[in-house]
């Protein structure tokens, strides 16, 4: 089975789309140019547990992919963010609902839930904005029946890795400014559970 991971288009507003390190610097008053960054927003509190290890996923993922990241990339929990922090370029990651899927694991599969991606970005006007979108509630189900007989501690890891893979999908559409996929990898429209959780060795990436 394979779940989409998607572009979407559409005319909406967006306040700070994509920061240019001099704007930092002009604000700052500083000659040093802010490092880049991705900030990391839980939708849900209690999903901001996961952090430590999404923040270890995400780099380690991104490398497994030949994935190259700017030079000096900080990745952050909004949650933790000063009044005065100041980055150059921005991507912002929007979790969406309770991603700690060992508590969700044995729901039943909600009507229409796969109706829709588990990963996402908005194209606006032609240009795909720096903007990530992961349905944590609808990608738990997607996992379901891999994660039922793992201990928590492996079901969170399993939701971890996938998060940080679809992070790193999207990542490749805001850098590249292409909707366009690949047959094969990371850059495939659509993954399956397989090719989410499991070490890409085994997942055959």
């Amino acid at each position: 089975m394979r779940h989409r991971v998607r572009v979407i288009c559409g005319f909406v507003f967006l306040a700070g789309l994509w920061f240019s390190a001099s704007v930092f610097t002009a604000l700052a008053g500083e000659t040093d140019t802010p490092k880049p960054a991705v900030v990391v927003y839980f939708s849900n509190p209690k999903s901001e547990t996961m952090w430590p290890a999404l923040a270890e996923a995400f780099p380690q993922e991104a490398a497994q992919a030949a994935v190259a990241m700017p030079a000096g990339l900080q990745l952050m929990d909004a949650s933790l963010l000063g009044p005065h922090a100041e980055f150059g370029r921005l991507v912002q990651v929007h979790l969406l609902g309770r991603c700690d899927v060992a508590e969700q694991a044995f729901r039943p599969l909600a009507r229409g839930l796969f109706g829709g991606p588990l990963g996402w970005v908005l194209r606006v006007d032609g240009e795909i904005q720096p903007y990530v979108y992961v349905d944590c509630e609808r990608l738990s189900q997607y996992l379901d029946a891999k994660v039922l007989g793992m201990s928590a501690e492996q079901r969170q890891q399993a939701m971890v890795t996938a998060i940080a893979r679809i992070m790193v999908h999207e990542w490749l559409h805001i850098t590249l400014q292409t909707a366009d996929h690949t047959e094969h990898g990371i850059r495939q429209a659509e993954l399956t559970v397989d090719e989410l959780v499991l070490p890409r060795a085994a997942s055959g990436d």
